[in-house]
C-alpha cells in the first residue's frame, strides 16, 4: 500500500517549527536532542509494517524520521533507523524553515499487509506540527480506509 501525504499551508501566514507536539505539549527529539522543525508525520497503521526504504520527500533540507517500537512518542531517529520496525515515519524541516501561504510539502511511503491483518478497513491519518505565528498547532489528514476484504461485488437494484 502506498501513501502519498501533502500538506498545504491554507492560511495567511508562514507555518513556523516548533519543539512541542500537541495536544499533550510533547517535546519533538531527533537522535536524542530536542528540536524546533516542522512535522508532517504517519503513524504505520495497525496489522501493517513499514517497507524500509519507502520514506522519500522532495523537501530541500528536510530530514527523514523514523520512530522504533522502544521510542517514546515524538522520538525520532534519523539514518540507520530506516528498518521495517518503524512504528512511525515523518519527515521535518528544521528552524528556520517556514511554509508560506500556500505552499504545500509532502512525504510518501509504502507499507505491507502483516499476514494476520483483521479483515475489513485499515485506517490511516497523518499528522502535521507547527506553530502558526502565535502558538504550537497541529492538523490532522482526512482518515484513508483501505479495504483488506477479499474480493466483494456490489449490487443494487433500481
Amino acid at each position: 500500500i502506498d501513501y502519498t501525504v501533502n500538506g498545504t499551508n491554507v492560511g495567511n501566514q508562514a507555518a513556523q517549527a516548533t519543539s512541542a507536539a500537541l495536544p499533550a505539549n510533547t517535546t519533538i527529539v531527533v537522535n536524542g536532542s530536542p528540536v524546533n522543525v516542522l512535522l508532517l508525520r504517519d503513524v504505520i497503521p495497525t496489522g501493517t509494517y513499514y517497507v524500509a526504504g519507502s520514506l522519500q520527500t522532495s523537501m530541500p533540507g528536510a530530514l527523514r524520521l523514523f520512530r522504533l517500537p522502544v521510542d517514546a512518542p515524538f522520538n525520532y531517529r534519523t539514518g540507520a533507523a530506516d528498518d521495517a520496525s518503524a512504528v512511525e515515519v515523518a519527515v521535518a524541516l528544521p528552524a528556520p524553515a517556514t511554509i508560506a501561504p500556500n505552499a504545500s510539502f509532502q512525504m510518501r511511503l509504502s507499507v505491507t499487509v502483516g499476514a494476520g491483518a483483521a479483515s475489513g478497513n485499515l485506517l490511516n491519518t497523518a499528522q502535521a506540527f507547527y506553530n502558526d505565528g502565535t502558538q504550537a498547532t497541529s492538523s490532522a489528514s482526512n482518515t484513508v480506509p483501505v479495504s483488506l476484504n477479499p474480493a466483494r461485488i456490489g449490487v443494487a437494484e433500481a
